[in-house]
C-alpha cells in the first residue's frame, strides 16, 4: 500500500496530468482555508492570505499571526511549527 499525504497527493494529481486538478485543488485550499479561519477565532490570532499550495515552499500551508504585539503563541501553533517566528 502507498500512503500519500495531501500535499503529495496534490503534487502526484498535478505531476499526472489529472483532469479536474485545479478545480480539486481550490476545493481543498477553500477547505482547508475555511478549518484555519475557525482555528484562529478561536485561538484568537490572525490567519494570513488564507490556505494557498506552493509546490517546493511546503506544500498547502497556512499563516497565522498574533492579533496584537505582545501576544504569546498559542502553544497549540508553536507545537506544529516549533521553528517558526512569531510574529
Amino acid at each position: 500500500m502507498k500512503v500519500l499525504n495531501v500535499d503529495d497527493l496534490i503534487k502526484a494529481s498535478n505531476d499526472a496530468d489529472v483532469p479536474g486538478h485545479a478545480q480539486a485543488l481550490w476545493k481543498i485550499e477553500a477547505a482547508v482555508d475555511e478549518m484555519a479561519k475557525a482555528l484562529a477565532k478561536k485561538l484568537k490570532v490572525n490567519v494570513r492570505n488564507g490556505a494557498e499550495y506552493i509546490e517546493g515552499m511546503g506544500g498547502l500551508c497556512v499563516e497565522f499571526s498574533r492579533k496584537f504585539e505582545a501576544q504569546a503563541c498559542p502553544p497549540v501553533l508553536d507545537a506544529a511549527d516549533p521553528s517558526g517566528e512569531w510574529e
